[in-house]
C-alpha cells in the first residue's frame, strides 16, 4: 500500500483588514508529486513568538481545491489584539491529519498589525541614536539617512509614514528601502533588525 504523506509546497501569508491571516498549504502525494485534489483534511495551525510562546492555535477541517491547495483564515481581531508583535521573529507551523508539515518564520506580516497599535514614529526618534544591525549602521538627520559599514556609505532621503520609513536613493529618486518601526527597533524589508 502506498503511504501518502503531505508537505508544504507553498506557504503564503496575508494580513486582511479584519486582523486575520490568510494561510495556504499545497497538499501533494509524496510518491507521485500529484496534487491531493478535493480532499478533506484536519489542519492545525500554530503561531509562536521568539520565546516559543503560543500566540494562536486553531484546528479546522478544510477541503483542497482542484490543485490540492487548502485555503484557511486564521484568527480574528481578539486573537491578535493582545499579541506582542515586537517579539521577533515569529513562526508558523502546520499539521495536517496529525502530520507536522513544517515550521516557517513569519517575516513581515503580523508586524503590520502591530503598526496599528504604535503609530508613534517621529523624526526625533530616528535622529535620537545610531541604529545598528546586520553589519550596517543607520544615522538619520532632518532630511537624510546614512547607511554605512566599515567599507562603504550611502545617503538616502527619507519620509516617515505612520511607523514606516521610506528611503529614496538620492541618485535617481527611486524608492529603494522600507523600514518599519516596532516601538523599540527598525526592521528592514529584508528582515534585518536595527537596534
Amino acid at each position: 500500500m502506498i503511504r501518502l504523506t503531505t508537505f508544504i509546497s507553498a506557504l503564503f501569508l496575508t494580513l486582511s483588514l479584519n486582523a486575520q491571516i490568510g494561510y495556504q498549504v499545497s497538499l501533494l502525494d509524496a510518491a507521485t508529486g500529484q496534487p491531493r485534489a478535493d480532499e478533506t483534511v484536519s489542519v492545525t495551525v500554530e503561531i509562536t513568538d521568539s520565546s516559543g510562546s503560543l500566540i494562536c492555535s486553531e484546528t479546522k477541517s478544510a477541503t483542497s481545491d482542484d490543485f490540492g491547495v487548502l485555503s484557511l483564515t486564521i484568527g480574528n481581531a481578539s486573537t491578535f489584539e493582545n499579541a506582542d508583535w515586537s517579539k521577533l521573529p515569529f513562526y508558523i507551523s502546520a499539521t495536517v491529519d496529525d502530520v507536522l508539515l513544517g515550521r516557517s518564520q513569519i517575516l513581515n506580516v503580523p508586524v503590520a498589525e502591530y503598526a496599528k497599535k504604535t503609530g508613534n514614529l517621529t523624526q526625533e526618534i530616528l535622529m535620537s541614536k545610531t541604529w545598528s544591525g546586520g553589519g550596517y549602521h543607520l544615522s538619520f538627520s532632518k532630511d537624510n539617512v546614512r547607511f554605512y559599514d566599515e567599507e562603504s556609505s550611502r545617503i538616502y532621503r527619507y519620509k516617515v509614514s505612520g511607523d514606516f520609513v521610506i528611503c529614496y536613493d538620492t541618485a535617481n529618486g527611486a524608492g529603494t528601502m522600507f523600514l518599519f518601526y516596532t516601538g523599540t527597533h527598525l526592521v528592514e524589508s529584508d528582515d534585518t533588525i536595527y537596534r
